[in-house]
């Protein structure tokens, strides 16, 4: 006892003269300080200004610190801090967020174990951008300590959307993510060590989880995203410290803001599997729900920001505009109370119900922080109802000032809308005639560099020929995130692009070496998509090399039609089960598949030995969800369907889904029935065949096929009313059993009712004479 008490004490003794040890250095660094200005003969002001930032950096450090503290506290005891009613929790004003106690109770339990998975997405995806976008003597940066401390993020309330607003096999949340944590994080580079604690991140994150699958573990897959930029902030410890100022601090922040922006802020989206057996192509490569065209045209009234003896008392604004992750901004007007921009600009919309359009007005200040003038928000949602939609909205946080913004929704196409000239939308301007969407998804074989090195690649992207339209500014080239130390990088990384001339347009994809070195490159023209069913193309193209190495680049291409007009809800995204063969195989394995277009496309080369696999095909822009749903199929079996006319081509496009065959279609057990489907076009009027016969593949032992096949059938559109889409469903039988195949049934759709947009229909199956067609 006596021990432990004299040990406490020569602890405290310790820590007393480490104290007056430092408040000695303290004073003498100031007396000499104060010295140095008179022995040297610099002016007194030099002493008054450095007294004043002493103050006003001490003052920040306390007001950082008293927050950081009461946001700590509210993350560990949110009801001892309801009293400060200045940062109550969502749930406190919205009546639909509900509180989520019961959640941040089970991530309090479990977050040793989830903050080990944020530890390896901080290391693997946010710090490689990070040091890409530091200055080249420090871009050697790495982590000494990487801890997020015991103090788990908290769920201040959570919104569910439910009916018209979600797809039938999904579930989407809306989750206001606070962390205020006690994280401590070391680096070092050049042998200096720096360090950050205190991480403060608030934001709305997007949680969905789809598709829905009627067995354990219910959902295939969760998705996660920021619908905006997260608030960061965070302090400096160490030599950090020497950045700790207004200007270079910020700088710090926005690096590490903008590579979360990149990683976790839509599009970009975090995908957890759940199922391991259920093709997720169609989750990874999300096209957004719409094009929102804005006009950022006038304000008035705005708050006098330069005012002084010289300043006339007037500003110099600008706006920008921020949707999702796509920043946007205008032209500084000089010395206007009440400045006419009228700049036009339009943006991908990932997601529109619950996402907002915050557009900040700034003055403009050479040589020092630009001043905030007021700032104000738009749900997108009501855009997409209304469809157009011109407003004032009063600015927030000032006492005077409103912006004018006049705003137009428009629809995303998979039709070759493109023979009219460049569209002026309801919001005034020149705008695009096509969106194109890159999924880069991943490279292949990419050759080493200097000494035998593996690369690390990155890919930058590029549309040439036919850019975007006035009101575009997505026509930069983007890069992806850097993926270190391998010759077969997984991006998995969306972009996003306007096009006004896409028969003309290319896209242009450069892989890169830390930035700098070329290590392949590819140019594709955008008319291969033109000739494509659903204008989108899944699969791997060859990289020239200066090298000669045989790399390649996977890719996910879809190319869409801007139409304007109101919100069009999604279909369903169809569930493809993948075979049990292929589920067993390694997740490593499996990303180096070949992947196929959606309407069987192969690859550049069949030689290499590289198994196949088709991708769900894309969701029909307006499903017919009575047709869809059917209860059951005939007595013969049903087939599902996507037909849709191409006018520009002049064709037929349909895609063969699946079948469902009950057992009472032919008098056999299930292992001798191997059924395939046989499409042809047949003329009414004269009843003849008009087209070649096509058809899919066969599936083995099965009562309940699912093909996935598109097909083409050249047919001029005065033909339409005359003719008829013929579906056989066929039994393949052996050549020894008697060499032809049996008709299961026969389905017949008259195309003079085929509507203007496609549709995903069950058809019934009817009996057809004798029960035997030829193949």
């Amino acid at each position: 006892m006596n021990q432990s008490a004299s040990e406490a004490h020569a602890r405290s003794i310790e820590q007393q003269l480490l104290e007056q040890i430092k408040r000695f250095f303290k004073l003498f660094g100031l007396v000499t300080g104060v010295w140095l200005i008179g022995y040297l003969g610099f002016s007194v002001t030099w002493l008054v200004v450095a007294v004043l930032a002493y103050i006003i950096t001490s003052y920040i450090k306390e007001q950082r610190k008293v927050r950081t503290k009461a946001f700590q506290a509210l993350a560990r005891d949110e009801r001892q801090f309801l009293a400060n009613v200045e940062n109550l929790p969502s749930w406190v004003f919205f009546p639909d967020v509900e509180r989520a106690e019961w959640l941040n109770s089970i991530i309090k339990q479990a977050w040793p174990f989830v903050k080990d998975y944020a530890v390896l997405i901080i290391e693997k995806q946010i710090m490689p951008g990070v040091r890409d976008n530091l200055p080249g003597v420090i871009q050697d940066l790495r982590f000494s300590r990487l801890d997020l401390g015991d103090i788990a993020p908290r769920f201040g309330g959570v919104k569910v959307y439910t009916g018209d607003n979600t797809r039938r096999s999904e579930i989407v949340m809306d989750m206001d993510l606070i962390y205020y944590g006690d994280a401590k994080i070391e680096m070092k580079t050049k042998g200096i060590k720096a360090g950050i604690k205190s991480i403060e991140l608030r934001g709305i994150l997007r949680v969905v989880i789809s598709p829905l699958i009627p067995r354990i573990p219910i959902a295939a897959c969760v998705t996660v995203t920021f619908l905006s930029v997260p608030y960061l902030n965070f302090d400096l410890t160490d030599l950090g410290n020497i950045l700790d100022l207004p200007g270079l601090r910020q700088m710090l922040v926005k690096v590490v803001s903008d590579q979360i922006s990149a990683q976790l802020v839509v599009p970009n989206r975090l995908l957890v599997p759940l199922a391991g057996d259920v093709d997720l192509t169609a989750m990874k490569w999300i096209l957004p729900q719409g094009v929102l065209r804005f006009k950022v045209v006038e304000a008035r009234d705005l708050k006098r920001s330069d005012v002084g003896l010289i300043r006339s008392g007037k500003s110099d604004p600008y706006a920008i505009v921020t949707v999702g992750s796509q920043k946007y901004t205008t032209k500084a007007i000089a010395n206007s109370l009440n400045p006419v921009w009228n700049a036009a600009f339009e943006a991908a919309v990932d997601v529109r119900q619950g996402q907002l359009l915050d557009i900040e007005l700034f003055d403009e200040d050479a040589g020092s922080k630009d001043d905030e003038l007021g700032s104000a928000k738009v749900d997108l949602g009501s855009v997409a109802r209304e469809g157009v939609l011109d407003t004032w909205l009063k600015l927030d946080d000032v006492d005077t000032g409103s912006v004018r913004l006049r705003m137009s929704w428009a629809n995303l196409m998979d039709t070759a809308l493109f023979q009219a000239p460049s569209t002026r939308g309801s919001g005034g301007g020149e705008f695009s005639r096509a969106f194109l969407y890159v999924g880069v998804d991943c490279c292949r074989s990419l050759p080493t560099v200097k000494c035998g090195q593996e690369p690390s690649a990155l890919v930058e992207i590029s549309v040439t020929g036919g850019g975007g339209g006035s009101g575009s500014s997505s026509t930069d080239a983007q890069r992806t995130a850097t993926f270190e130390d391998s010759p077969n990088p997984i991006f998995e990384a969306p972009f996003h692009f306007f096009v006004s001339e896409p028969s003309i347009a290319s896209v242009q994809l450069t892989v890169l070496h830390r930035g700098r070195r070329r290590l392949g490159q590819v140019q594709i023209p955008l008319r291969f998509l033109l000739q494509e069913a659903n204008m989108q193309l899944h699969r791997a193209w060859d990289l020239n090399t200066d090298s000669g190495t045989q790399s390649q680049i996977v890719l996910f291409l879809a190319l869409r039609a801007i139409v304007e007009g109101q919100y069009e809800a999604p279909a369903e995204i169809p569930v493809k089960t993948i075979p049990a063969a292929e589920a067993a195989e390694p997740a490593q394995a499996e990303a180096q598949d070949e992947p196929e277009a959606a309407n069987t496309i192969s690859t550049n080369s069949d030689s290499d030995g590289v198994r196949q696999r088709k991708n769900a095909p894309a969701a029909a822009p307006a499903a017919a969800p009575a047709a869809a749903t059917a209860a059951a199929p005939s007595q013969q079996g049903r087939v599902q369907l996507t037909i849709r006319y191409s006018q520009p081509r002049q064709c037929l496009v349909v895609v063969c889904h699946q079948a469902d065959l009950p057992i009472a279609t032919v008098a056999t057990d299930d292992s001798s029935l191997d059924p395939y489907a046989k499409l042809y076009i047949k003329s009414d009027s004269r009843g003849a065949v008009s087209s070649k016969k096509q058809k899919t593949k066969t599936m083995k032992a099965t009562r309940n096929p699912v093909y996935d096949e598109s097909f083409e059938f050249s047919l001029p559109e005065s033909d339409l009313s005359s003719s008829s889409l013929c579906v056989a469903l066929m039994k393949q039988c052996g050549k020894l059993i008697g060499g032809k195949n049996h008709q299961i049934g026969l389905a017949s759709i008259a195309l003079a009712d085929l509507e203007q947009n496609a549709a995903t229909v069950w058809y019934d199956l009817k009996t057809a004479a004798g029960m035997a067609g030829d193949e």
